[in-house]
């Protein structure tokens, strides 16, 4: 049986009581009572039923309508305790409005306005990465630390407003911002629920995906859209030694369209020339978040980050863990 009381009563700073509830299983329908332990608790004078949940059953449709039932023979409001759950059923959970308890882990009880985490955990399908236009969205608001107006933001990532309003729903829905009401205007910004933003980035750094889509050996002009990025842009923002070629990023079908400008070599040819380059093509347009950095020919560092995670050389992630500090220490200051 798991025992919330410890780390509930740590959460919300007051002790918290948590009381077994008996005859249960006989007040109600098999369906409702088999295989769950229930117990109540009082909170800022508010009871709940405690449903311990096992994992191995989880189905979110039937979660939500038991908990209507039970609410209904009860008189409780119901709160489901996991001892475990996967990245994927914490965010069906929120997104259907579920409450839970995840012990040592996450509580959310939308009736005591809590959304309160601890340790993340971490996704394990694709399906649960951000898709890029979440991503550079977020990370925007990330950069831009205060609300902004929703069709401001579409603005400066120069895409339709309705683009915009479909990623904002999706990332309210995760919990990953907040939107507020000015009349017809909408603002958006990160939903920090009382922690800091490098917090919120560290937290969630694992539904952040690279942005890069492949990566190319070419001479030709260096023109706009490019911006310097990977290990040159790390270079730049850390003692790291500059690389042989420099690295550029552009948005994707970029270089697809301007291909006939360029040449493209391979890795393994022997005959490079030393004014080759690497062109990076990004899942998203870099410029907006390189903008939001006030650094406009420079890739934003999150994203830099990104495209190194897991790298073999030390003194790569060293320089990674540099820019995440020195950002760490300029969001301190705003």
């Amino acid at each position: 049986m798991v025992d919330p009381t410890g780390y509930l009563t740590g959460i919300y700073g007051r002790d918290v009581a948590v009381s077994p509830v008996r005859d249960m299983r006989r007040r109600l329908p098999l369906y409702l009572s088999s295989r769950r332990r229930f117990r109540t608790m009082s909170l800022y004078g508010v009871r709940f039923l405690i449903v311990e949940e096992s994992i191995i059953r989880f189905n979110a449709k039937e979660l939500h309508r038991d908990a209507r039932q039970l609410e209904e023979y009860t008189g409780l409001p119901v709160v489901y305790l996991f001892p475990s759950t996967t990245a994927y059923q914490r965010r069906t959970m929120l997104e259907k409005n579920i409450p839970f308890i995840i012990d040592g882990r996450q509580i959310n009880i939308p009736r005591l306005a809590s959304s309160l985490t601890r340790l993340p955990e971490t996704p394990e399908k694709e399906s649960e990465l951000l898709s890029p236009m979440e991503q550079q969205t977020w990370l925007y608001l990330l950069y831009h630390g205060q609300p902004i107006q929703q069709s401001a933001l579409a603005e400066r990532l120069d895409v339709p407003p309705g683009y915009i309003s479909r990623t904002a729903s999706r990332l309210e829905n995760l919990r990953l911002i907040t939107r507020t009401r000015q009349g017809h205007n909408a603002y958006l910004e990160p939903n920090t629920s009382g922690m800091t933003r490098i917090q919120l980035l560290k937290y969630y750094w694992d539904i952040l995906r690279p942005p890069i889509l492949r990566a190319d050996i070419l001479t030709g002009p260096i023109t706009p859209p490019m911006i310097t990025a990977g290990e040159t842009a790390l270079a730049e923002r850390t003692m790291l030694a500059n690389p042989p070629r420099r690295t550029y990023a552009a948005p994707r079908g970029w270089y697809k369209t301007h291909r006939d400008d360029y040449v493209r070599y391979r890795e393994q040819d022997q005959l490079v020339p030393a004014t080759a380059f690497v062109l990076e093509t990004w899942r998203y347009d870099p410029h907006p978040l390189a903008n939001a950095c006030g650094q406009p020919g420079l890739a934003d560092p999150i994203s830099v980050a990104l495209c190194f995670n897991g790298h073999p050389d030390e003194r790569i992630q060293q320089s990674v863990e540099r820019i995440i500090e020195d950002l760490t220490d300029r969001w301190k200051e705003r």
